[in-house]
């Protein structure tokens, strides 16, 4: 298995379509029909996303950093747009399915779509011209 870099890029660029920065990352899940909920919960202190069913559910651990809090939100809704819960038996909470090696390919998937999704190269171009005048 390989990281499907293009995929993840265009997936986001997708999800962008309609919305204007900075996303809201909630509204994208409504309009997707994802539930989330962040949470404080004893013994899970990581952000996840699950399927019940056909319903997508993404828990966000709160950190005390809302940076990386919206990050661990937008790489959940990577898992679940870039169809990792189709392709893959996932782990779940209390049970590991994937290999490690898969797992980490998944991550850096979903890595690469939170990057295009939050700050994708081409808006950022857009917005640093509009700012400065200047090409980059």
């Amino acid at each position: 298995m390989l990281v499907r870099y293009d995929f993840a890029r265009t997936k986001a660029k997708m999800l962008q379509k309609g919305f204007k920065p900075p996303l809201d990352l909630e509204e994208i899940a409504d309009r997707l029909g994802i539930k989330y909920h962040y949470h404080c919960l004893s013994g899970v202190d990581f952000s996840f996303s699950i399927k019940h069913g056909s319903q997508y559910i993404i828990g966000v651990s709160i950190t005390g950093n809302q940076e990386e809090d919206r990050r661990a939100f937008a790489r959940q809704l990577g898992h679940i747009v870039l169809g990792h819960f189709e392709l893959y038996d996932m782990d779940l909470l209390d049970e590991e399915r994937l290999s490690d090696h898969d797992r980490d390919i998944l991550i850096q998937e979903a890595d690469v779509f939170v990057e295009e999704l939050l700050a994708s190269t081409q808006r950022f171009l857009k917005v640093t011209r509009k700012s400065t005048g200047k090409e980059c």
